[in-house]
């Protein structure tokens, strides 16, 4: 039924769009509905219906207006229907603006979760020492590690500047910089062959311990589907250090020998890649929940180990240098934010 043909009382709907039409405004998209005489301008993005009210008002030549939204509540009178409409919207707009402000600005989160780390190569070199005349053995174990557990824990504080809306029909994007510190652990443990072949397979397992800081540019997607979740993707770039704590190398042929004894601690660094993607949601003005799937690269790395120090037990050995490959993080990550 369209505006001209609606019943009205006092000349209120003459003026409107015809009743079941989707208008836009500031943004938003907005449908008009005439029901049991009262005009209705209802949101599609939020929960919110405004009133044109077709019932006598304290003028008959004014229309009673009325707005109703979580907390926020309005009634004005104005002499024009249209005008009346029109305000409406703005107050619909004020009102959504109250409800959920804008994120931009400084903000604080800490999050945890757990994945895994890929399978990740793993090399073991070193020299066993004899006895003169005989000559030393050069050792060369070359093998790989299977995918294990990794949980992950982190903090993170950033700047959210302020959305640009892409289209009139609510969506928006957005940008932050930011800068994370993550923890991660993992103990892959490696199955090496050994060149030369006699002495077998080494089996080598070393608790990692990472520590990362890197700076990322997050991008924002808001959709008119409802301004209180945000979509988010992220890359960043920064430096892991890995420390490994109680290594163990091992060989059956050897029972009750660690090759690493002397020194099972050590240390060593690389690039730090991630990727992360997910979905943010506002739970008051200041605080959101976040959940996300992210993927973080470490560069490989090398670690020497000490010796072999078993007098009597085992001939003595050089330093051992243990290369560990790229690692390959996939985690699921939850945590809450503070904005400022």
């Amino acid at each position: 039924m369209s505006a001209e043909s609606a019943p009205a009382k006092n000349g209120i709907a003459r003026n409107l769009p015809a009743a079941g039409n989707f208008i836009q405004w500031q943004g938003r998209k907005v449908k008009l509905v005439l029901e049991r005489g009262i005009w209705r301008a209802r949101s599609l993005t939020k929960h919110l219906t405004c009133d044109i009210v077709t019932r006598p008002s304290p003028s008959p030549h004014m229309t009673h207006t009325s707005l109703s939204s979580a907390g926020f509540q309005k009634q004005i009178f104005i002499r024009n229907p249209l005008l009346a409409l029109m305000t409406i919207l703005s107050l619909a707009s004020a009102a959504s603006s109250a409800d959920i402000p804008d994120s931009k600005g400084i903000y604080f989160g800490v999050f945890g979760g757990v994945g895994s780390l890929d399978e990740v190569s793993m090399d073991q070199v070193g020299t066993v020492i004899t006895p003169h005349p005989f000559p030393d053995i050069n050792v060369d174990g070359r093998g790989s590690a299977d995918s294990v557990v990794a949980p992950i824990a982190g903090v993170q504080f950033g700047y959210e500047f302020k959305k640009l809306d892409i289209s009139t029909s609510g969506w928006s994007i957005g940008m932050a910089a930011e800068v994370e510190g993550l923890y991660l652990t993992a103990e892959p443990e490696g199955v090496l062959d050994i060149d030369p072949y006699f002495l077998g397979t080494q089996y080598v397992s070393l608790p990692l311990n990472v520590g990362a800081i890197l700076v990322n540019a997050v991008f924002n997607i808001r959709t008119p589907f409802s301004e209180a979740v945000t979509l988010y993707g992220g890359v960043g770039a920064g430096y892991g250090a890995v420390f490994v704590g109680g290594s163990n190398s091992t060989n059956p042929s050897e029972p009750g020998i660690n090759h690493f004894n002397s020194e099972p601690d050590a240390s060593s660094g690389g690039l730090a890649l991630q990727a992360k993607i997910g979905v943010r949601a506002k739970m008051s003005s200041n605080w959101s929940v976040f959940t996300e799937f992210r993927h973080i690269f470490i560069g490989s790395t090398d670690f020497t180990f000490g010796e072999t120090d078993y007098p009597g037990q085992h001939l003595p050995t050089t330093k051992w240098n243990v290369d560990l490959g790229e690692q390959n993080y996939n985690l699921w990550v939850a945590g809450l934010s503070y904005h400022f």
